[in-house]
């Protein structure tokens, strides 16, 4: 970084080449707009770079390839979550997917929560 030979010395904008009163004697850019935009043009040309080169993962030989996952294979799906605990049981929401209510022994909904939070309401109603 060059510093300015004089304090009142005026910028030329390293991005637009506009020239500003100098606010500070390292200042490059006439706005923090202009600062913004080259820095963006800079980060924008490095991926550019980056996504010229090709990555073909399964030609490295080491001994990590042993623990890659094969994502041609479809997935196993997992073990249901525990929805009932002591007569208070998770339910989902009739309107709202992704939603759900803890239905109480008497028949008696909550009100509507995520999954993580009525698991939780379930727990601690049932007292564990």
């Amino acid at each position: 970084m060059t510093l300015a030979a004089r304090r009142d010395e005026p910028v030329v904008c390293d991005h637009c080449g506009r020239s500003v009163r100098r606010m500070s004697r390292q200042q490059k850019f006439c706005s923090a707009r202009c600062q913004n935009k080259a820095r963006w043009r800079v980060i924008s040309s490095k991926m550019a770079q980056g996504s010229q080169t090709t990555w073909d993962h399964q030609n490295f030989d080491n001994e990590n390839n042993a623990l890659q996952v094969d994502f041609s294979r479809p997935r196993t799906p997992k073990m249901p979550l525990r929805m009932e605990w002591g007569g208070f049981a998770v339910v989902p929401d009739q309107q709202w997917p992704g939603m759900y209510r803890v239905r109480m022994p008497g028949g008696r909904v909550t009100d509507m929560v995520n999954l993580t939070r009525a698991r939780d309401a379930a727990q601690a109603l049932a007292g564990l």
